[in-house]
Parts: structure tokens; C-alpha cells; sequence
């Protein structure tokens, strides 16, 4: 994969090389859920898988006990990179080979649809979807990802397994997320149909 001067020095910052990188990007907040992130690492760390890495980006109110619970088990495969400047994010994702899109399992999240979809289906990445509901089926109909139940590390691990091991079904799912997006989910198709139901 070639990469920009910026994004290779993402990679070598963060030691990013020959791994399988899964993404988190956005909020470290009590609604994410991303203890499930210490597991899968924890359980891969004791399968001696050293390929998959996390890298979760961004702040907020759990991030230092995220951070300090993945330094207690030793987990060098969970990478913490704080906050990015928004310009930078295409980077991180550009480095990403799949992005983990998680909220814990509540009724409230049912009817919510995260904007990381299409920023990850922007980019071509596949998705692992953690949030049940309208997200999960959109995600599922646009067969950009894998839906997994929220909060199961295994259900994580086995989605992992399946896009790292399979080179051609994650390019599958990244440009048919891209193709959907780039085609109903524009900023510019979206204002037209906005104007035409304000007209209506």
C-alpha cells in the first residue's frame, strides 16, 4: 500500500506497519462501550496474535480508564492517539483497514445512525458495526461491514478474523459502502432532496 508522506508517518508513528488496523475514531465516551476493545486485545494477546492492532482516536470522559486498564493487562496492541485535528482524520483512516463503529447495547441507540458510516464507507474501509438497530441495518443493506452484537467480544473477534483473512471480501464491502454513499449521501444530493420536500 503506498501512503502519503503524512500518513506514513502516521504508520511509523504508531508502529503500524504489517499490522491489521482497527480503527475506533470519535468520542472515548460512557456510551461506546469500548471495554469490548480490552477484550478482543487481551484474548488475541493470549492467541499470540500480534497482526491486529487498535488504535482508538480521540477523547472524552473514559479514555484515562480505557487507557489505564489496557496498560495493567500490558496490551500493546490497543494504541491510544488522543485527539486529532479534524484535517487529519482522512489520514488516520487512510491507514485503517477496517473501522469499529460501537455503542453499548441500549434501546435509546436503536433509532441512531453514526456519521463514522459514512466517513469510513468515504474511505473505501469496511465496517464493523456494534450498534443495533437502523444503524446495524443500514450497514447490513448497503453490505458495507459486518453487523456484530454490541458489546460481544467474540462476535468482534470473529469479524476481524473474517476481513483480515479475506482480502477480497473487505475490498468487496469497502466499495460498495463507497458506492453508496458517493451515490445517495453527498452533501449536495442530500440538499436537493431537502429543497424538494421545503418545496413540497
Amino acid at each position: 500500500m503506498k501512503w502519503s508522506p503524512k500518513d506514513q508517518a502516521i504508520v511509523s508513528k504508531y508502529n503500524l506497519k504489517d499490522k491489521f488496523v482497527c480503527s475506533y475514531v470519535g468520542t472515548i465516551g460512557m456510551a461506546c462501550g469500548l471495554d469490548i476493545v480490552i477484550n478482543a486485545a487481551e484474548k488475541l494477546k493470549y492467541q499470540s496474535n500480534s497482526k491486529i492492532t487498535f488504535l482508538l482516536v480521540g477523547d472524552g470522559a473514559r479514555r484515562h480508564e480505557l487507557e489505564e486498564l489496557a496498560k495493567k493487562k500490558k496490551l500493546d496492541n490497543v494504541i491510544f492517539t488522543g485527539r486529532f485535528p479534524k484535517e487529519d482524520v482522512p489520514g488516520i483512516l487512510s491507514v485503517s483497514d477496517v473501522n469499529l463503529i460501537h455503542l453499548i447495547k441500549k434501546e435509546l441507540f436503536k433509532s441512531v445512525l453514526p456519521s463514522k458510516i459514512f466517513e469510513a464507507a468515504a474511505m473505501k474501509n469496511p465496517i464493523i458495526i456494534g450498534v443495533q438497530g437502523y444503524a446495524a441495518d443500514f450497514v447490513s443493506t448497503i453490505e458495507a461491514g459486518i453487523c456484530i452484537e454490541p458489546e460481544n467480544t467474540d462476535e468482534l473477534l470473529d469479524a476481524l478474523e473474517k476481513i483480515s483473512s479475506n482480502k477480497e471480501l473487505s475490498e468487496q464491502m469497502g466499495q460498495k459502502g463507497y458506492e453508496n454513499v458517493t451515490r445517495y449521501y453527498t452533501r449536495g444530493i442530500l440538499a436537493k432532496k431537502y429543497l424538494g420536500i421545503i418545496n413540497q
